[in-house]
């Protein structure tokens, strides 16, 4: 069954068509939502951002562990095309790029409780899925477990953030939690992508924390300020991440330490910037 629909899919293939469906994959993976991450720390809401952060690499890490557990084979490339081999890696089950692109918009549509948001999440959320079977990486069961469990884990997280609204913790527990979290999740499970993930977390958790306590700046400002924010961020974020992968070698420590000074930089040394230069909004509260 799951082969005869993506034969189905495949059969209206066109090499624009393919072209799209590479596009909408890429927003279910590793580069987009490094980036999307980060932009809502610094442009939209900093505690939403970093609430954004826990759900996702959580999910990223469940994610992964899951894939490991189930071990699922790809779809047999001697019968489907294999439109996009370099996204697709691993194991199948449950479908990475479902899953977070399931948790990210749909953790941002239950936050943002508006209709437009909320159709513009299924809508991606649905693009994203369909193209990975279309592009012949996934079985339909993948991408339907991958939805699910990020629809999941978004409204479980949603909930249990609920309750702790309106709770300002203080300093030294934010700064634990973001050290013995990440640390313990690595623990649990640290296959390939584990100690990047877990890297990522941590960098944002404990770089909130010192933001919290030391910087305190404003999201809000101005349409150029925020896109020169983005920017310059995203640029710096990018050559670190490219500049840190030359001089530190592979291997889960130096995975761990090139991921948590990327989310360092988003969370704590940018907005430290923008914020004492002043001319990027991002001032005091």
């Amino acid at each position: 069954m799951g082969l005869t629909v993506i034969q189905w899919l495949q059969h209206f293939s066109t090499p624009t068509l393919d072209s799209v469906f590479r596009a909408f994959s890429d927003l279910g993976g590793e580069t987009f939502y490094i980036a999307a991450v980060p932009i809502v720390f610094w442009c939209v809401d900093k505690k939403l951002g970093i609430r954004l952060a826990y759900v996702f690499l959580f999910s990223a890490w469940a994610n992964s562990g899951l894939k490991e557990f189930f071990a699922t084979s790809r779809p047999p490339w001697t019968v489907v095309r294999n439109l996009y081999p370099e996204s697709a890696s691993g194991y199948a089950f449950p479908s990475g790029h479902a899953q977070s692109s399931s948790v990210f918009w749909s953790y941002l549509a239950i936050q943002s409780r508006t209709r437009v948001l909320s159709v513009i999440a299924g809508l991606i959320i649905f693009l994203v899925s369909l193209s990975r079977v279309y592009l012949g990486v996934h079985w339909p069961t993948d991408v339907l477990g991958g939805i699910a469990l990020g629809l999941a884990l978004s409204f479980t997280f949603s909930w249990l953030t609920g309750l702790f609204r309106g709770r300002r913790a203080m300093f030294p527990l934010r700064l634990l939690g973001g050290i013995v979290i990440p640390l313990a999740m690595l623990a649990v499970y640290h296959g390939p992508d584990g100690p990047k993930i877990v890297g990522f977390l941590l960098g944002m958790a404990v770089g909130w924390a010192f933001e919290e306590r030391f910087v305190g700046f404003r999201p809000e400002a101005g349409l150029v300020a925020q896109v020169v924010k983005v920017l310059v961020g995203l640029g710096v974020l990018a050559g670190l991440r490219a500049g840190l992968k030359l001089v530190l070698a592979e291997g889960t420590f130096y995975d761990l330490a090139r991921y948590s000074i990327l989310g360092i930089w988003g969370a704590f040394v940018w907005p430290t910037v923008f914020s004492r230069v002043g001319l990027l909004g991002g001032g005091r509260r």
